[in-house]
């Protein structure tokens, strides 16, 4: 028997299988259609999103959108309002289609002809000539509208990647290239997103204010914790709350870029520091709505962890910080929720774990809330969900969940002793809803007390794991020699931010007294 083959049966059985399948919950809940059909619905003369009612008397209907799980919001839409429906524009990532199609989801897929098109573009998560074109087109498309139309304007996370229409004389490269470089030094989205918004054409409100004086409604898919609408897909159809492009080139000081970027990109800040005016009026005719978020999935987790006989608990929706740090204090907090079963945990540990959760956006009521049960709780699942970022220092592949799971795989060798699988079973399990993590085809990985033993064991002579994680190479790490344990989706349709499962079985008679 091969080692892959048995790395492969260890992986598919046990807590491991269990936590993949809670994960595949969470995702099926996320689907964007269910979310889109549960705020909208027409009668003979209107249409209600929510409790607000819109007259299609005499109107025309339009829908444009862009983001990793736009394709099923946008089939949603036409199944509701066909007869309405007079054209529209979906822009959503390469290979969405025959993803979908493969995994047995064509129902996501709006109905496609001469006045609908969907575009496919953003390979590998970044802004590409497909994309930009796709721009293009919704850009033509909203221009001329008048204030007998209604335009939907279907928004979810990777948006931006997707709708990117840059001021000249700055080039789409050039622009990729200062996100790039914001992003390997570490700029955490809000940063980002500020950057974007002062370079586009589109962002920050823009796109609304180019359909103006049509009724736009926006019906949005958060994937950014705390679900700030201005920051999904950097906020077309919401005002930009900075006017002022100094605070752009002020993080591009922050982040010593001035040097490194092109000089066009200076001299745009600098002349829309000059010329930006905000027009309010252009927003009198705007409504946008939140119809999803990562609480979906981790609530549709938490049932199904208890469906598999797990007592769950969603730790947080807010999960942010390093990612390599976070799966390292998830390595940690197993630890101490085993010495807690035992009975010697101890009151230091507890204190270093409050502090360095902290980071993470997780707070000290709900980690209470989590060890009281895990003092007699023998199947405990600990849920949680956000978004972490990675300081890029080397030149691998992966991206935040496979990095997370690695950095915890890493961490529970140390924390962990072989004599500790006799007692608990134990997998810990992160990844992306939208089935994509960093320029991958995995959406993440899964972990388990003694995986990189059996690296070590199976693979004699290779790089060591350590290596791979400080070489941010996570995904050739799973890639080479753990493929059994990556998590594989192919593209979801839906976007809500990130999945952590971590499942603890302990094992009958270790803690009888």
């Amino acid at each position: 028997m091969s080692a892959g083959s048995v790395l492969k049966r260890m992986v598919c059985i046990g807590v491991a299988s269990d936590a993949v399948k809670i994960f595949n919950a969470a995702v099926s809940a996320a689907l964007p259609n269910v979310m889109v059909k549960s705020v909208l619905r027409r009668d003979s003369d209107a249409i209600w999103v929510s409790d607000k009612r819109y007259s299609i008397e005499g109107k025309r209907v339009y829908l444009v959108a862009f983001g990793k799980a736009v394709i099923g919001m946008a089939r949603a839409v036409q199944d509701a309002l066909k007869d309405v429906l007079v054209e529209g524009v979906v822009s959503v990532p390469h290979g969405t289609v025959q993803s979908l199609v493969t995994s047995g989801k064509s129902d996501l897929i709006p109905e496609i002809g001469d006045r609908f098109h969907v575009v496919e573009g953003a390979r590998n998560n970044l802004p590409d000539a497909d994309s930009e074109a796709a721009a293009g087109r919704i850009i033509e498309l909203v221009e001329r509208l008048s204030e007998d139309d209604i335009l939907f304007v279907l928004i979810s996370g990777g948006g931006s990647a997707l709708l990117p229409a840059p001021v000249s004389p700055v080039t789409l490269k050039e622009k990729c290239l200062l996100i790039k470089l914001l992003s390997r030094r570490g700029a955490h989205i809000e940063e980002l997103n500020a950057v974007r918004k002062h370079l586009s054409l589109v962002k920050g409100g823009r796109l609304a204010q180019l359909a103006f004086p049509a009724q736009v409604i926006g019906l949005i898919l958060s994937d950014i914790v705390g679900d700030p609408m201005d920051q999904i897909a950097s906020g077309p159809t919401i005002p930009n709350s900075c006017t002022n492009p100094q605070q752009a080139l002020s993080i591009i000081e922050k982040y010593n870029l001035e040097n490194e970027i092109p000089p066009s990109v200076i001299s745009v800040l600098k002349a829309a520091k000059k010329d930006f005016v905000r027009k309010t009026e252009s927003f009198e005719r705007v409504n946008n709505f939140l119809i999803g978020n990562n609480k979906v999935a981790t609530s549709a987790a938490s049932k199904e962890a208890e469906r598999e006989g797990y007592v769950p608990v969603v730790l947080s929706t807010s999960v942010r910080g390093e990612a390599r740090r976070f799966g390292l204090e998830m390595a940690v907090l197993s630890r101490y929720l085993v010495d807690l079963r035992a009975g010697n945990a101890s009151a230091s540990a507890e204190e270093k774990i409050l502090s360095r959760m902290s980071e993470h956006g997780i707070v000290s009521s709900d980690l209470e809330k989590l060890y009281s049960l895990a003092k007699t709780c023998d199947r405990l699942a600990v849920i949680s969900g956000g978004e972490t970022v990675v300081s890029v220092v080397g030149s691998g592949v992966g991206g935040r969940n496979q990095e997370t799971v690695l950095a915890c795989g890493l961490s529970l060798s140390r924390v962990f002793s072989d004599r500790d699988a006799n007692i608990v079973d134990l997998s810990f399990l992160s990844a992306g809803t939208d089935g994509i993590d960093g320029p991958t085809d995995s959406a993440g990985a899964v972990t388990y007390i003694g995986q990189k033993e059996r690296v070590e064991k199976f693979y004699d002579g290779i790089a060591s794991p350590q290596s791979f994680l400080d070489n941010n190479d996570s995904h050739t790490f799973y890639k080479k020699h753990l493929s059994q344990d990556l998590i594989t989706t192919g593209i979801t349709g839906t976007n809500v931010m990130d999945v952590h499962v971590l499942l603890l079985k302990h094992k009958t008679g270790f803690y009888v007294k």
